[in-house]
């Protein structure tokens, strides 16, 4: 006797008994990583939103804080003269272009009065104010303006005129009427946050002699004309560490009592 032919009903019974089932670990692992993206996604929304935040409350402000600090170059034993004065970004001094919130007048002070958001806070830095100058700073090399010092393209290595000591880029952040610091400061010179009274010193010395305080820089800061004499305010949360070395009287003094 023949068997039956098999109904549609049973033959799907028979599919569904050797149908593979459905592997549940893909389905966990696809849906963890979309909930890790996700909350990666949140995370860097917050980040952004407070740092954009940190930087928009950051002085100084645009167009309402006025901070001046001092700039003294050191090449090869050398004080350099003043940054001349420049108020375009491009270093002219004319005031038609785009204006330099951070510009010089000729005086040794950098003078911080930022007008838009890309000088102002965290980004009113040493590099943004010698890039206006048409100066290039970093920790092992050093070009000064034509205007300002013709001739001073150095790189960490070469030696200074009569002289066969390699000497290298250095740098020293202080404070008014704070001592100066015993120690050279390390990183990106042209990264560090200008602040309100302070003294920035760039040398180009070899490594191991004394890296004294710019002269005339108390002065300076002691009695700023564009703020009727006042004297400027110390805006640094940092405390320089002690040093015997002293600061000259005289402003424009463009030696150093030791060359290499």
């Amino acid at each position: 006797m023949a068997k039956p032919k098999p109904s549609k009903y049973s033959r799907a019974r028979i599919r569904s008994k050797v149908r593979r089932p459905k592997r549940a670990g893909a389905s966990r692992g696809w849906m963890i990583t979309t909930i890790a993206l996700v909350l990666v996604g949140a995370l860097l929304v917050v980040v952004s939103y407070q740092d954009r935040h940190t930087n928009d409350q950051a002085l100084p402000q645009p167009n309402k804080d006025h901070w001046h600090a001092y700039l003294g170059v050191n090449i090869c034993g050398n004080w350099e003269p003043a940054v001349p004065a420049f108020e375009g970004r491009d270093g002219s001094a004319s005031r038609t272009g785009i204006i330099a919130g951070i510009h010089s007048h000729a005086d040794f002070l950098i003078h911080d009065h930022p007008f838009a958001s890309d000088e102002s806070g965290k980004k009113a830095t040493l590099g943004r104010y010698l890039g206006y100058a048409q100066t290039q700073l970093s920790e092992t090399s050093i070009k000064l303006w034509p205007q300002w010092v013709p001739n001073v393209d150095r790189k960490n290595g070469e030696s200074c005129p009569g002289s066969k000591t390699p000497a290298i880029v250095q740098y020293k952040f202080g404070q008014l009427n704070k001592p100066w610091p015993t120690k050279p400061a390390s990183g990106n010179p042209a990264d560090h946050h200008i602040e309100n009274g302070e003294i920035i010193a760039v040398y180009f010395l070899p490594k191991g002699y004394e890296l004294v305080q710019p002269p005339g820089s108390t002065k300076a800061l002691a009695n700023i004309g564009d703020l009727g004499g006042q004297s400027a305010v110390s805006t640094s949360s940092t405390t320089a560490p002690s040093s015997s070395s002293s600061s000259s009287s005289s402003a424009s003094s463009t030696t150093s009592t030791t060359k290499p």
